[in-house]
């Protein structure tokens, strides 16, 4: 699913997910999206098809500039 957000032009224009993103460079992304809520910036979460629980897409609520009073939330779906 990562690697299929990445081939699209915005995506990778919001975050931290490279445009055509290699397995490597994906697998890398799951990983820092993982830690966002240890680190203290944010939630995020996969978004899955409730018949087979298949990854469609990723969702969250990143908090990195709190402090100053910002915050952002977004989404993408494959």
């Amino acid at each position: 699913m990562a690697q299929e957000l990445s081939t699209d032009p915005y995506v990778p224009q919001t975050g931290s997910l490279p445009g055509n993103a290699t397995s490597l460079e994906a697998s890398a992304w799951v990983v820092r999206q993982q830690k966002r809520h240890a680190e203290g910036t944010g939630f995020s979460f996969t978004i899955a098809r409730r018949s087979d629980d298949a990854a469609i897409g990723h969702c969250g609520l990143w908090l990195k500039e709190l402090d100053e009073g910002h915050a952002s939330a977004g989404y993408a779906v494959v």
